[in-house]
């Protein structure tokens, strides 16, 4: 898994739908992280949020993912490229006993809106779960895989 950056082309299917509406979640499996829409960057954005041509689009996927992905939004007018400077950044945690997450949601954990961090995958008993539900309920033994802003991310990993 690895963060890549594309542009949305003008021509776009997604152009004024909102980023539920586009499905690619659920489609493609890659996770929208970021959008760079000229000066402004809408870090871990809401599903409410609406696509604009040239928007550029940090994901998060497997290489096969963000293959697909790229190759369907048309590769000639869509750039590509993995993302190394960042803000953003992907990180691991593990659910100990005495942890405040351990036995609450995904939802409750407020990472999401506090944080500005998404929790997009599980290992849990030698077996992964990649975009986990929200209402999944963390347990003693997960390595949580956590996406979002460096700084925050770091300070909530350190506090908990």
């Amino acid at each position: 898994i690895h963060l890549a950056e594309v542009k949305i082309p003008v021509s776009s299917q997604y152009i004024g739908k909102t980023l539920q509406e586009t499905n690619v979640k659920q489609q493609y499996g890659i996770t929208i992280v970021k959008i760079t829409r000229g000066l402004l960057e809408i870090d871990i954005p809401e599903a409410d949020e609406m696509v604009y041509p040239q928007d550029v689009w940090m994901i998060l996927g497997n290489d096969e993912q963000i293959s697909r992905f790229s190759n369907d939004i048309d590769v000639e007018n869509s750039k590509t490229t993995q993302y190394e400077k960042t803000d953003i950044i992907l990180d691991s945690y593990l659910i100990e006993p005495q942890s405040i997450l351990c036995g609450k949601t995904i939802l409750e954990t407020g990472l999401k809106e506090n944080q500005h961090c998404l929790i997009i995958g599980i290992e849990r008993q030698g077996k992964s779960i990649m975009n986990p539900h929200y209402s999944t309920v963390l347990e003693v033994n997960d390595l949580i895989w956590i996406v979002g802003d460096k700084k925050r991310l770091h300070k909530f990993l350190k506090n908990n």
